[in-house]
């Protein structure tokens, strides 16, 4: 989410502390075997399959009880509501024409850690994100946890997604140096609008009176 706010409304965040975070490129409207936390996360899984893409679930020895989260999206191109590649391209943290769109507002500072082989959030596509930000100019620090040395019993606890990592200490061990990253960060002038296109709709996020808004219209032909 804090990821999508920079994305959104970029004069609005200074910077952005990720534990894990997950992000998953439009690409996987490419491929044939979905990862597991795509549809598992947006809801409408159990559409595609019910106990693969399962938000969650509990077993015993008698029965396998899969919950899937309730919401308005489908994969029934027939309706109003149906998630489209264009309606993942906007939630798309890699979309690289949005990045180019998005570096031309002032940058927040980025910083994550990642657990390397994360069963949940694939490294590689927070990698492929923070490389496409250093490019474009962006202050980004991404440690990549691998070795069970790290592991200390108070900020890291293991090596698994999330790390068992506290909240409390994440921002503790990282508040001295992002407030001088933030006083150093001179923001250009900027309008508190932006606009990004997808393949069938244009977004357009502004803000007035500490309100942003959304406005969203259909590309025609």
């Amino acid at each position: 989410m804090a990821n999508l706010c920079a994305k959104y409304a970029p004069w609005a965040v200074d910077a952005i502390l990720d534990n894990c975070g997950w992000n998953l490129s439009t690409e996987i409207f490419d491929k044939e075997n979905f990862q597991l936390g795509t549809f598992r996360t947006i809801g409408f899984g159990k559409e595609i399959d019910f106990m693969r893409y399962r938000r969650d679930s509990r077993d015993n020895e008698n029965f396998h009880l899969c919950v899937s989260d309730k919401t308005k999206w489908t994969s029934n191109s027939q309706s109003p509501n149906y998630f489209s590649r264009s309606r993942y391209e906007i939630r798309d943290l890699n979309e690289p024409s949005h990045l180019i769109t998005q570096a031309k507002y002032p940058k927040p500072i980025f910083k994550c850690y990642h657990v390397k082989d994360d069963a949940v959030a694939p490294v590689g596509e927070k990698i492929k994100f923070y490389e496409q930000l250093k490019n474009l100019g962006f202050d980004v620090t991404l440690d990549i946890i691998s070795d069970k040395s790290r592991v200390d019993g108070k900020f890291i606890k293991n090596i698994e997604h999330g790390m068992g990592m506290s909240m409390k200490l994440l921002v503790a061990n990282n508040y001295e140096w992002i407030m001088d990253k933030i006083a150093k960060n001179q923001k250009p002038p900027y309008e508190p609008n932006i606009e990004f296109k997808t393949s069938q709709y244009l977004y357009k996020f502004s803000q007035k009176d500490n309100q942003v808004s959304l406005k969203c219209t259909k590309i025609t032909d």
